[in-house]
């Protein structure tokens, strides 16, 4: 049973940290940047957690996800806070004619997985239902080494479901309304050894409403109202209760004009929390301005935009990118690209009682790469990128294991080579990527920590009729998360 964020693994510039089996936490890392620093939106809504920031892979199930968009480098001007290292755009399931679908699976360690859905229409409306299950009894998530460690099995269950529904009405104008569950279940150890096995209950949801129009041939609109909710209940030696609501809004526009597009938009995000712990904060709000504008001239095309946060705590924040690219002949181009991120502290960065800090500064980010594609056709069908790029990041928040508190680390700096290679050979399709990177601080040199210096994915695929085989190879080097093991 794959799971998404080992999907996420099988990009170039992407690796992961998984703390145990399925269930488990598991974080993802964009070119060396945090795993806070990946933006995940669903159907376009944020989905995660303001209290770790994070949002929890391991409990979107890929049953419920019809395709998925990773764009990597530095995003705010566009997505706001958190887009520092990219953004991960999830979309559910959708189909444009009628279907039905069904999928069971079974392995090792008691695994099943269940699931169906279909797709009905009728002139122009349709209507999509999908609903699902998961189960796996693992070894224990920990291992001798840890100091939580239980040799018992710990148990993974998931629930989901979906519901789409879209409308083309006369005018034109597309109304579609979305909700959709996952529910986990995940014991874990805790490091008492005895008793019932601490379990870990969440549940990620979301709901919306979509208005798609075009107001003329040449301004399209698009206006999503909706709320998701990361839903955490803690049964252990150190219960808890942690349920973040998140109410979002957006009004994005895009005109077409003689060279290019223009694009410019709204957004407000009302962030709720409730919990059985004493927070000094609950609640923030952020308002949003933002633009852009695309043009194409010839070979050459060009890309800026800017946005505007505004946060109660923080006041505003002003973020920008800019992009050239250059088609140099019908199969190579190249391009440049440079812009501003930042992501504001968590709840628990700020707020969580005793192990917070409140003189938090939000983590600043400078970004720049440049690369070159080129592209086979014909017999000789290829694709081979290769990109450099250089993220600096500014009031990076670590954990201090000393203080056991959050801090602002001063300075860090990610910088490294991304390849990207796909070819056919003897009949199969083969993909390789490979990152090669230096993510340290660069007051001590010492590696950041949970980063490796290299990794990659080797892939191959072969279709045989109605058969399709495939194989992955996935390697990555030493990283490390004690706070005595880093090297200058």
């Amino acid at each position: 049973m794959v799971s998404l964020a080992e999907l996420l693994q099988r990009k170039a510039g992407l690796e992961i940290r998984a703390t145990g089996g399925p269930g488990q936490p598991s974080g993802v890392f964009i070119r060396g940047a945090n795993s806070t620093h990946t933006l995940v939106l669903v159907d376009g809504l944020r989905v995660g957690s303001s209290t770790s920031g994070a949002t929890a892979f391991e409990n979107i199930p890929l049953d419920l996800i019809e395709r998925i968009e990773v764009v990597k480098g530095p995003l705010s001007s566009l997505y706001g806070s958190d887009a520092i290292g990219g953004v991960i755009q999830i979309f559910t399931r959708n189909a444009g004619r009628p279907q039905l679908t069904s999928s069971t699976g079974f392995g090792s360690d008691s695994t099943a997985a269940f699931n169906a859905g279909f797709t009905v229409t009728e002139g122009k409306t349709a209507l999509t239902l999908d609903a699902g299950y998961q189960q796996s009894k693992p070894d224990s998530a920990t291992n001798p080494a840890a100091f939580s460690y239980n040799p018992d099995r710990d148990p993974y269950k998931n629930t989901h479901a979906l519901v789409k529904f879209t409308q083309t009405l006369w005018q034109g104008e597309t109304i579609g309304l979305t909700a959709w569950q996952s529910r986990g279940k995940t014991h874990f150890d805790d490091g008492t050894g005895a008793g019932p096995s601490p379990v870990n209950k969440q549940t990620l949801s979301g709901y919306q409403l979509t208005s798609e129009n075009n107001f003329s041939a040449d301004w399209k609109s698009r206006l999503i109202v909706g709320q998701t909710a990361d839903d955490i209940v803690i049964t252990s030696q150190y219960p808890g209760t942690f349920k973040t609501v998140q109410n979002q809004a957006s009004w994005f526009n895009e005109f077409k004009t003689v060279t290019g597009y223009m694009s410019a938009g709204i957004e407000w995000r009302g962030e709720k929390l409730t919990s059985d712990t004493a927070y000094d904060a609950r609640k923030r709000d952020t308002a949003s301005l933002f633009a852009g504008y695309l043009e194409k001239l010839g070979p050459s095309q060009f890309e800026f935009a800017l946005r505007r946060d505004e946060e109660a705590q923080f006041v505003r924040r002003n973020t920008g990118s800019v992009s050239y690219g250059y088609l140099l002949t019908a199969g190579i181009s190249t391009y440049a690209r440079a812009g501003r991120a930042f992501r504001a502290p968590s709840f628990n960065d700020l707020y969580y009682p005793g192990f917070s800090n409140a003189a938090l500064k939000p983590e600043r980010s400078d970004q720049a790469e440049a690369g070159v594609r080129l592209r086979g056709t014909g017999q000789q069908k290829y694709r081979l990128d290769v990109t450099y790029f250089e993220n600096r990041i500014d009031d990076l928040i670590v954990f201090d294991p000393v203080s056991f508190l959050p801090q602002n680390l001063k300075r860090a700096r990610i910088r490294g080579w991304e390849l990207q290679a796909e070819t056919r050979f003897v009949g199969m399709t083969v993909k390789a990527a490979l990152t090669l990177q230096r993510p340290q601080d660069r007051d001590t040199g010492n590696q950041l920590r949970s980063r490796a210096k290299h990794f990659g994915v080797l892939s191959g695929a072969r279709n045989f009729g109605k058969w399709d085989v495939s194989a992955d190879i996935v390697a990555s080097g030493a990283r490390f998360d004690a706070g005595n093991e880093a090297v200058a």
